[in-house]
């Protein structure tokens, strides 16, 4: 077992002695000190949903067109690139730290709640398992490079005027009664930290703590993660500490009774930031009585450091001139904190966030702090990132980290944790989309839906294609049909032939043959080869362009967004590919379709009007919902389309 612990710095080569706590990688009652180099910026994961415009855009799973030049110093463009893409370059610099925000000030998309697609709406009683599914994703993804997740519940800047206008809580967005936004309003701060003295502070109150609880049960599995209760908590004046006593409190509480294990042992680390240039006395005044519950500091701006470079009174601060002179005046403020609180065994990372001197010279401050044997968090502040800048910043960064700081976990890791919620797409509706018949139907966006007809032609049935508003035909014939992250189908003919199309219209043969075929949203394709196999048929993946077997056998497959495949095999049972191995879910179906977002839709055994019961995945268990198919697709939006027994075509619509 691994987890992150805070013990004593005694002993420990390269430590300042005036740090006296440390975080360490505990692994079967072995300790290893952790010194945690972080990167992230403002934006970076955001709510799990990408965005387009002058912000950087990381996608849950789909490839990046930019990608290549995001490695490139030279480029002025955003950076754009996928979880595992970006963590995989961090990795490379040598981070083992990152950041991600719940409720980000850039943007308000996608947030843990009941998203409803066709308006920003949000449902505040029901966490989002569409949301929750992203972040393990973005989690387990970290873990495997040894990078540690640091969730941000909530900050100073969300419970502004402006930002506070886009979150989720804001009257504008939060559904009422039953949705829960009576219970908010303009005023985010009354509305978001009120959560005692009146029965609608309880009514938020109870709000939060689903959100919460929900957040830390689907990571709980997961070691590389710790929780930040809020970002610089007080920087505003109408943040009171009677405000933000209670609410710190509260919400650790929660943490620490869903994170507690049998043992009777916290198994994830809760931190604080409290405000910049008050550290010492805010601390006290805040978690006087409730320390137990706190196990990181994380300073900010000049609460470390030196001077920050703000002007005051238009004068600006004296940069420091060496670092000497940051560690002399770290090593003041580190011990004013340890000072103030004797009996309180807590670690510190230094966080270069509102810190101008430190965003100009990551490599100096990041020195500073990891030479004296803390932790350290850098930055950038801005919303907008392009990839000379992000490479400049990562770079320096990197000069400063020690080797040998990062410890990858060769393990499978947990399996995706179930969340039992339902989403848009359970609480939709059926909608017909007329002018075509169907037996099988591949989708990706909603723009770009497949189908492979019931009219007789060479090859199959004859193909056509949904643009988002109508139907148009489509030359060659295929039985079974998949579409990529691009837009385009692969398809199966009856001689068992694969065909892929490219954007000039044409169909490529490819070698190899197939009685079904999937593809995930980073590109990876799979089939049910034609070779007999123990449950079916034999699996295979497309690697260097040529078809690799792996164990196992099935008759229908589908592929995740990260290119792990699902199977039904000849005795319906549903199977999902978890690494190198493959797990039984427990249910059966005869076909299944897996979404951008990682949810799976399969159709069921059970005999309804228009074939078999469609069913929800959530992870421990199926959630059946109305309507019947013989065949089925989800676009990247996670909503199912199906075929029926009378070869119509239904697409799965999310609530007006």
């Amino acid at each position: 077992m691994r987890r992150l612990v805070i013990r004593p710095n005694t002993g420990v080569p390269g430590v300042d002695p005036v740090v006296k706590y440390g975080i360490f990688l505990e692994q079967d009652g072995a300790f290893t000190p952790l010194k945690l180099a972080g990167f992230s910026y403002f934006g970076e994961v955001g709510g799990h949903r990408h965005i387009e415009g002058n912000v950087p855009v990381l996608y849950p799973d789909r490839n990046s067109p930019e990608w290549a030049g995001v490695i490139k110093p030279d480029s002025a463009k955003p950076v754009r690139a996928t979880y595992a893409q970006w963590l995989a370059l961090l990795a490379e610099k040598k981070v083992n730290l990152v950041r991600v925000w719940v409720f980000d000030v850039n943007e308000a998309d996608s947030y843990p709640f009941f998203h409803h697609f066709n308006a920003e709406q949000y449902n505040l009683q029901t966490p989002s398992s569409r949301y929750l599914r992203r972040l393990v994703r973005f989690i387990n993804i970290a873990r495997k490079y040894g990078i540690v997740v640091h969730i941000t519940l909530a900050s100073d800047q969300m419970m502004r005027p402006e930002p506070w206008a886009r979150t989720p809580f804001h009257p504008a967005h939060a559904m009422a009664n039953p949705g829960g936004g009576e219970y908010f309003s303009a005023d985010g701060f009354a509305s978001f930290l009120g959560i005692s003295g009146s029965a609608e502070a309880d009514a938020r109150r109870a709000i939060q703590e689903k959100m919460v609880r929900s957040l830390a049960r689907a990571v709980k599995p997961y070691w590389n993660v710790m929780f930040e209760l809020m970002n610089e908590a007080g920087v505003r004046p109408q943040a009171t500490v009677a405000l933000l006593k209670p609410w710190h409190v509260t919400v650790a509480t929660w943490l620490n009774e869903e994170l507690t294990g049998d043992d009777g042992n916290r198994t994830h680390l809760i931190t604080v930031s409290p405000v910049p240039e008050k550290s010492a006395a805010i601390l006290s005044e805040l978690y006087a009585g409730s320390e137990q519950l706190f196990d990181v500091v994380s300073l900010h701006g000049n609460s470390w450091g030196g001077p920050d470079g703000k002007p005051d009174n238009g004068v600006p601060d004296v940069r420091p001139r060496d670092i000497e002179e940051i560690k002399a005046a770290t090593r003041a403020k580190v011990k004013a904190l340890y000072d103030r609180h004797p009996n309180r065994p807590f670690a510190i990372i230094c966080d270069s966030d509102s810190f101008p001197w430190a965003q100009e010279d990551p490599k100096l401050y990041a020195a500073s702090a990891l030479q004296m044997g803390l932790s350290y968090a850098h930055r950038w502040h801005e919303a907008f990132i392009t990839q000379s800048q992000l490479l400049q910043q990562l770079n320096g960064l990197a000069a400063s980290i020690p080797a040998g700081h990062q410890h990858a976990d060769p393990t499978a890791g947990p399996a995706i944790p179930g969340v039992t919620h339902e989403e848009s797409a359970v609480a939709g509706r059926w909608v017909q989309r007329p002018g075509v018949t169907a037996t099988d139907i591949g989708a990706f966006r909603r723009d770009s839906v497949w189908v492979v007809s019931n009219t007789p032609t060479h090859g199959g049935f004859t193909i056509h294609r949904w643009n988002g508003t109508a139907w148009s035909s489509v030359d060659g014939g295929a039985v079974r049909i998949a579409v990529g992250p691009d837009g385009l189908p692969w398809v199966v003919n009856n001689n068992n032939q694969i065909y892929r199309r490219t954007a000039a219209g044409a169909w490529v043969n490819v070698p190899g043959a197939a009685r079904d075929i999937g593809i995930g949203a980073d590109g990876s394709v799979w089939i049910i080869g034609t070779t007999p196999a123990f449950g079916g048929f034999e699996i295979l993946r497309r690697v260097n362009n040529a078809w690799v077997k792996v164990e196992g056998g099935g008759v229908r497959i589908t592929v995740n967004p990260v290119g792990e495949p699902w199977v039904v095999n000849d005795a319906n049972q549903v199977y999902a590919r978890d690494g190198e191995r493959w797990i039984n879910t427990g249910a059966t179906g005869v076909d299944i379709a897996v979404g951008l977002d990682d949810t799976c839709w399969f159709l069921g055994t059970n005999a309804v009007t228009g074939g078999t019961g469609l069913n929800y995945w959530l992870g421990v268990n199926a959630r059946s919902i109305d309507g019947g198919g013989t065949s089925i697709a989800v676009d990247h939006d996670g909503l199912p389309w199906v075929t029926n027994s009378s070869f119509a075509v239904y697409q799965r619509s999310a609530p007006e």
